[in-house]
């Protein structure tokens, strides 16, 4: 720590104004992530093992709500609209499996900051010291030398977390714990100040007059959707957003989830159910949008659902578990064990079976009545986090290894082996003509010949990894991606027919309606229906 000299001038931001820090940012995004990138590299040159980055894509600028949030109840003496402490819109980590790992990358960053590629304002060392919610870290604050003018000038965050931490804060369930610990923390010493919230909203009334003219509408329909329906905020921010693009408040949103929505699937009925990272299902009215039910039982996150052919669901969890419910009344009828690792993906098969795909490389294929798992298939290298059941009986699986793989339920053998993909395989669904799609981390849909294993098409258009996928009732293809986008496709012509966007988080799962309608659900814990 006493060997990072900081350069304190550069801290905090150059300017208050909220926009020209968001505008400095999206400069400075993809400079962050090639620093954090080159840190991790070289750290594992010297001898790191286990460092895993989030940086670019997968940590997006930081919400426009938590921002005006986090500033709306300041206890410093500055204006609740002036945003210069707002360090942290570009973030990121590095997770380091040991502290000596983590000391590398501490070195690593000292000798960017030497060779001029970064500039630090700012370190805390909160594993000697955690913040009130017991969160322990380091955590430094630079510039990312190099890019344009703006770029140079933008402060960024980055998190050096040690994984038993990360652990405890997302698969034990102590991260909506901590948010809500931090938000009422922040309240609370608002209060103690005399923080008087009629005086912040004059402030925020302001400032938005103009701001929301130069936003974006997706943006406001996000702030509009985190804040407590019917209060002031909300009628406020929903007028700005209004005058902006109505389409703001169009369109069936389904809220309810405080987590990611990680998992769909269309009910025997018409209705739907979620899984989230909540660790919870839901079950929902999809006329109404009212949530009819949720259902309880996994203690990690609900990662796959199927409707069984008579009208239950399975759902697989990172507990390493598959539940089966009656949806009907809630209760939880069986529990399926035998993976060792997260069940990450479904199938339902003919007969009372279904299949199940895992972290631990295997599918295994099971009797639901009895709970008897009947095969298990290996094969795949890595994970296994694609499911969908095909004609005769067979089951075609997709993986991090890049491959997919086409199963004979019945034998256990593997048919076929399809590759072409160059990253992973996130995502498979089955065409009415009983070929194959796939999505992969590659950003690209595949479209394949079952019977030959041959690629007869591939896709092109999305800018982030394709991590859903389902197929429509007319035969054409929906696919959700980490760029916030779902996208619809002639299979047959591999044209791109519609770009739906609202959503401003990834989209992590879809499933379609007998109607011709599309659900989809995202990491910003909303489900939409299109």
């Amino acid at each position: 720590h006493g060997a990072i000299k900081c350069d304190s001038s550069r801290f905090p931001q150059r300017t208050p104004d909220l926009l020209a820090i968001y505008t400095a940012a999206r400069e400075a995004h993809p400079l962050f992530k090639d620093v954090v990138e080159q840190a991790a590299a070289r750290a594992r040159e010297s001898g790191a093992v286990g460092l895993l980055t989030r940086a670019g894509d997968e940590a997006p600028l930081k919400h426009v709500f938590r921002v005006m949030q986090k500033h709306a109840t300041r206890i410093d003496g500055g204006k609740p609209t002036d945003f210069e402490t707002a360090c942290d819109i570009v973030r990121g980590s590095i997770v380091c499996d040991s502290m000596g790992d983590l000391g590398k990358v501490l070195v690593v960053l000292r000798q960017m900051q030497t060779e001029g590629l970064i500039s630090i304002v700012r370190i805390k060392d909160r594993f000697s010291h955690p913040t009130a919610a017991g969160w322990a870290d380091v955590m430094l604050n630079f510039v990312c030398l190099g890019g344009g003018d703006a770029a140079s000038e933008h402060v960024c965050e980055l998190q050096m977390v040690h994984s038993t931490m990360l652990k405890a804060r997302k698969e034990f369930g102590g991260h909506n714990a901590y948010a809500a610990f931090r938000e009422a923390a922040e309240l609370q010493e608002c209060a103690v100040v005399g923080f008087v919230m009629e005086d912040v909203m004059k402030e925020i009334d302001a400032a938005t007059s103009t701001f929301t003219a130069q936003i974006e509408w997706r943006k406001m329909a996000k702030i509009c959707s985190h804040l407590p329906k019917g209060s002031d905020a909300d009628k406020l921010l929903q007028e700005k957003a209004a005058m902006v693009d109505p389409r703001v408040l169009e369109g069936p949103t389904l809220n309810g989830h405080v987590d990611g929505v990680t998992a769909l699937t269309t009910l025997s009925n018409g209705n739907i159910a979620s899984g989230s990272a909540d660790n919870t299902i839901k079950i929902w009215n999809v006329s109404t949008g009212a949530c009819i039910r949720t259902l309880k039982g996994h203690t990690g996150y609900v990662l796959a659902l199927t409707t069984l052919n008579d009208g239950k669901i399975a759902s697989g969890s990172s507990d390493e578990t598959i539940n089966i419910w009656n949806i009907e009344t809630g209760a939880r009828i069986r529990t399926l064990e035998g993976h060792t690792n997260s069940v990450c993906a479904l199938a339902t098969l003919s007969d009372g079976k279904i299949g199940s795909g895992s972290w631990d490389f295997t599918i295994k294929i099971w009797n639901v009545s009895t709970g008897a798992c009947i095969h298990t298939l290996e094969g795949h290298t890595w994970y296994v986090v694609a499911l969908t059941t095909l004609s005769a009986g067979n089951i075609a699986s997709g993986s991090l290894d890049k491959t997919i793989k086409i199963w004979s339920v019945s034998t256990g053998a593997c048919i076929h082996t399809l590759e072409g993909h160059t990253k992973s395989v996130l995502a498979l669904t089955t065409l009415n003509d009983g070929n194959i799609a796939s999505g992969s981390e590659d950003s690209t849909i595949k479209i394949w010949n079952i019977e030959t294993g041959a690629c007869i098409r591939t896709l092109n258009g999305h800018t982030g990894r394709v991590l859903a996928l389902t197929t429509l009732t007319d035969g054409d293809i929906a696919s959700g991606s980490l760029d916030h986008t779902i996208k619809i496709w002639n299979a047959s012509a591999g044209a791109c027919i519609h770009t739906l966007e609202g959503h401003t988080h990834a989209v992590l799962a879809l499933t379609a309606l007998s109607d011709g309608n599309i659900v989809s659900g995202s990491r910003e814990n909303t489900i939409k229906i299109w």
